[in-house]
């Protein structure tokens, strides 16, 4: 999903948020950068909340004992398989500005770890 709209959500409480809201959140605020075309919404919805359910379902086993490293691997390749597939809905120039938008958000959560990296 989309970095941008996770780095909102944990400010307005990300993951105490439903999937359907979280989805819809991502779906506003990258309409709101790339003024996506109604079929790209509704598509990017539909991806948004599958990756949605799919995080909160891992939340919700993560503090069962489970490896919180492999939790985290499972939602990066969550995501970076949404990514994909929005970047397969955009044109050439709405993907310019996705890939920006993505970029900015990589180098703000790099700088809120202080190192860069995934927490170990």
């Amino acid at each position: 999903m989309v970095a941008m709209a996770r780095a909102q959500q944990s400010r307005a409480g990300g993951m105490r948020m439903k999937p359907e809201e979280r989805a819809k959140r991502s779906v506003d605020m990258l309409n709101e950068k790339l003024t996506l075309t109604q079929v790209q919404k509704d598509s990017i919805y539909q991806f948004s909340l599958n990756e949605a359910k799919e995080q909160q379902a891992l939340f919700q086993t993560g503090g069962e004992g489970t490896d919180r490293r492999a939790n985290f691997e499972k939602m990066k390749t969550l995501r970076e398989t949404t990514q994909q597939k929005i970047k397969g809905l955009l044109t050439d120039e709405q993907q310019k500005s996705y890939d920006a938008l993505l970029k900015e958000q990589q180098s703000k959560m790099q700088g809120r770890r202080g190192r860069g990296g995934p927490r170990e």
